[in-house]
């Protein structure tokens, strides 16, 4: 159960820069007070994270498409606010890469901010 007042936010994250100031953006932004918290267990809350989503993966034998598993699991874990960041293509390549960002937008429950990583 929720604490009263508490809001639940999701910062979807990858191996990209855009991802990684999505992240940086919505920590100095929305949480500055939660950042000293979060620097004393990052690391081992992440480490048995990756080993649990590892041992899981293994199990099933692959690991899903990454827009539909980032919008199932916002709506599975009922967050407020699902943060993504954009590689800023344009339409050309949107249309053959395809767009996490503009999945999740589309197809989240929940509102969708998209960060850009200014030029």
């Amino acid at each position: 159960m929720e604490e009263e007042g508490k809001k639940k936010v999701m910062v979807a994250i990858d191996e990209s820069d855009c991802s990684h100031y999505a992240l940086k953006w919505a920590l100095e932004t929305l949480a500055p007070d939660l950042i000293t918290s979060m620097q004393e267990n990052q690391k081992k809350a992440a480490i048995a994270l990756l080993n649990r989503a590892k041992e899981i993966c293994i199990q099933h034998g692959k690991l899903g498409n990454p827009k539909e598993v980032i919008c199932a699991t916002a709506e599975k874990l009922n967050v407020q606010l699902l943060i993504v960041g954009s590689h800023s293509r344009g339409a050309i390549k949107r249309a053959f890469l395809g767009s996490v960002s503009n999945y999740c937008v589309h197809n989240a429950k929940c509102p969708v901010l998209v960060v850009r990583k200014p030029t």
